[in-house]
């Protein structure tokens, strides 16, 4: 089997097993609920699970929960604990192939980028670096992409340019490019 078909049955994998946990929950609520009727507010409240993905070990599943509006929340589960970490604005989580560390994209929040649309410098996403031993997070800001290596004793992360030294050079060069009269 192909590298790509590996990746792609996980991924698959990982989808099936946050829908079912997901779906049991919902029965057991659902069959609390007894009489009560389904309301608009409860549909606003369901959330589309997404970037759903396994640890190797098959212990960890870690998934996006977003809302059909507001900010979405990173969720990770590992084994008889059940989904005990959660942190929110966050997506796209990424699990370390030695299942230590869990690292997401933290999205700007859907409030503050709405109040903030024409900031200088613009708002960024970050990274939010969970240590699964711990269960701390740690946020790092400006970060555009991130991945683990392969033995998972790396991460490695891109930041966003930084604005301000961008326009101090761009006026620096622009005043050593000039040649003063006397």
């Amino acid at each position: 089997m192909n590298y790509a078909a590996v990746k792609r049955f996980k991924s698959i994998s990982a989808s099936a097993a946050a829908l079912l946990f997901l779906l049991s929950g919902m029965t057991l609520s659902l069959s609390a609920a007894g009489d009560e009727v389904l309301t608009f507010e409860d549909m606003m409240r369901f959330r589309q699970i997404e970037d759903a993905v396994i640890s190797e070990d098959g212990e960890i599943v870690a998934f996006t929960a977003r809302p059909d509006r507001g900010n979405p929340e990173v969720i990770v589960c590992r084994g008889e604990e059940g989904c005990f970490l959660k942190r929110t604005p966050g997506s796209r989580p990424v699990i370390s192939s030695d299942s230590r560390w869990v690292a997401a994209e933290k999205e700007v929040d859907l409030v503050l980028s709405e109040k903030k649309k024409d900031a200088k410098p613009p708002l960024r996403k970050g990274m939010l670096l969970l240590d699964i031993e711990e269960g701390s997070w740690q946020e790092i800001e400006n970060i555009r992409d991130f991945t683990f290596s392969d033995d998972g004793m790396w991460l490695a992360y891109q930041k966003f340019p930084d604005e301000e030294k961008n326009e101090d050079e761009k006026k620096g060069g622009e005043r050593r490019g000039r040649k003063e009269e006397k």
